[in-house]
């Protein structure tokens, strides 16, 4: 196979005064070279295409083009089409192509023609109009009544004491999961460890929660369980210490605030 021949500055600058807008197949046949190689000579140049290149170059509309562009923003396009004897949807397909649009005015014109035409748009519901499946729920046109048979279950349904795990947020992935149980229907589900917590003591205070005294999530025995209020859980974690060692840190924090005051006071 003979190797092709090498591209000469004259070639290039050829390819870069006929390429935006002229077909690639007669640019090809000029230079006496594949349109592959055209193609490919035009990409390493950064030679690009005309926007609208090809469809100002060829077809029946080239020599209608000027006269389109004078007379599209101000005529409707029914009154082209009879200056032109063309069918409007070509008219319109041209005038996008060439990025033409229609003056304010003249669109206000079609907008009212094309109302006083349909009277009302298509699928618009007067005032009061009630939709034919109002109340219906799952209702089957093809049956005439509803898919859904009474007493139905989805395919996610679970009975009344089934735990699961609850499932952390996705922007949280790392955060702590609690077993919790399904309670009542439809779908009322509670933290098993708030509900042990209720059957040993009693409904939880207000501001109140139940916490795990060794940390362990998944251990529900009464005995690791601990209903704190959340101001001291609150001190608790800030102060980075054990729950049952807060007391002990607040007087603590006490004593020294009455020692430093009484530093103060002494001459």
């Amino acid at each position: 196979m003979s190797r092709p021949k090498a591209w000469s500055p004259a070639d290039d600058a050829y390819l870069r005064g006929h390429y935006p807008t002229q077909p690639t197949a007669a640019i090809a046949e000029h230079l006496g070279r594949p349109q592959r190689h055209v193609q490919q000579r035009a990409y390493y140049l950064g030679i690009k295409k005309a926007p609208g290149a090809k469809t100002l170059r060829t077809g029946r509309w080239t020599q209608l083009d000027d006269l389109l562009q004078l007379l599209y923003a101000d005529m409707l396009n029914e009154d082209l089409s009879e200056l032109l004897g063309m069918p409007m949807a070509e008219i319109a397909t041209r005038a996008s192509r060439l990025g033409l649009h229609k003056a304010p005015a003249v669109m206000s014109q079609t907008y009212s023609i094309c109302m006083q035409r349909q009277g009302k748009r298509p699928g618009q519901f007067a005032p009061g109009t009630q939709p034919w499946n109002k109340g219906l729920r799952g209702y089957s046109v093809e049956l005439g009544r509803s898919h859904f048979k009474e007493g139905n279950r989805p395919p996610t349904w679970m009975p009344v004491g089934t735990e699961r795990w609850t499932m952390p947020p996705a922007n949280r992935p790392d955060a702590t999961r609690y077993l919790k149980r399904k309670v009542a229907e439809p779908n009322h589900w509670e933290l098993v460890h708030r509900i042990v917590w209720q059957q040993h003591h009693g409904p939880i205070p207000p501001g109140h929660v139940v916490i795990f005294h060794d940390g362990d999530t998944s251990n529900t025995d009464i005995s690791n369980l601990r209903c704190v209020s959340r101001a001291d859980l609150s001190c608790s974690n800030g102060a980075d210490i054990p729950i049952d060692l807060l007391p002990v840190w607040q007087l603590t924090r006490q004593l020294q605030r009455e020692i430093t005051e009484m530093e103060k006071a002494q001459p």
